[in-house]
């Protein structure tokens, strides 16, 4: 199980590694997926986030509680520390490599915690995630993980908005995705590259994260479509279920 669990942590790393160029001078490390979609996805947590202050009539004084699953570079991380007004931000990243970038992009956000090293596994509830107890996460954000990591992954996602997430928080995923089992032709390319590196990987369909999602007494309530054919789905506790 460990060996499998190595490689596929391996796999994940030189898929990375092709999408990313390391500004030396910084320690930063810039995954051009996220410089393309940083400030779209921006736009859609901000907003959503000043929903969720109205809907618990939370003043721009008291800190939104913000838990990123995956990291990776922490781009995301700095810009919405930097653009959202009173959040305190949690990154975390399985791979400690990467957390000295993290560090670096949110150098100059007071707002940013220091990395942890969460991966997700039939563990993750009890695993190493002790900044937040049950239910104190307002937010949790998970960008482009569940199409580069087994199902299990996605899984174990909602087992932690399960655990994590709080009464009236969001749980923000974005990603490509397979709507009524069809998707553009680009995604189509991109879903076969993917299971060529991993056949646990790729592209999913959203009824099975659904499907999944509810599972943990998570519903979605919301899907945007964003550029270059990806899509954030918003998911919030399933209130009716006891």
């Amino acid at each position: 199980i460990i060996n499998n669990m190595l490689t596929a942590a391996l796999q994940v790393c030189c898929f990375l590694l092709l999408m990313m160029n390391e500004v030396k001078s910084s320690g930063r490390i810039t995954c051009y997926a996220a410089e393309r979609n940083k400030h779209f996805i921006l736009e859609v947590l901000k907003a959503r986030i000043e929903l969720l202050r109205q809907k618990v009539q939370r003043s721009n004084s008291s800190p939104i509680k913000v838990l990123e699953i995956a990291s990776g570079t922490g781009e995301h991380a700095a810009l919405f520390a930097d653009c959202i007004p009173n959040i305190i931000y949690q990154p975390t990243e399985p791979d400690q490599s990467m957390h000295s970038s993290i560090r670096c992009w949110s150098e100059n956000n007071n707002n940013v915690l220091e990395p942890i090293a969460f991966e997700l596994n039939s563990n993750s509830k009890v695993n190493s995630l002790v900044e937040f107890k049950s239910e104190q996460a307002d937010v949790i954000i998970c960008i482009n993980m569940i199409h580069i990591s087994p199902y299990s992954c996605t899984e174990a996602l909602f087992s932690v908005a399960e655990e994590f997430l709080s009464r009236k928080g969001f749980l923000l995923t974005y990603g490509p995705y397979r709507v009524n089992g069809e998707m553009v032709e680009s995604n189509i390319k991109f879903d076969i590259s993917l299971r060529e590196r991993n056949s646990e990987w790729g592209v999913r369909d959203i009824e099975q994260i659904i499907e999944t999602a509810q599972k943990y007494k998570i519903k979605l309530v919301e899907s945007v479509a964003m550029p270059a054919n990806n899509m954030c789905l918003i998911f919030e506790r399933d209130l009716t279920i006891n």
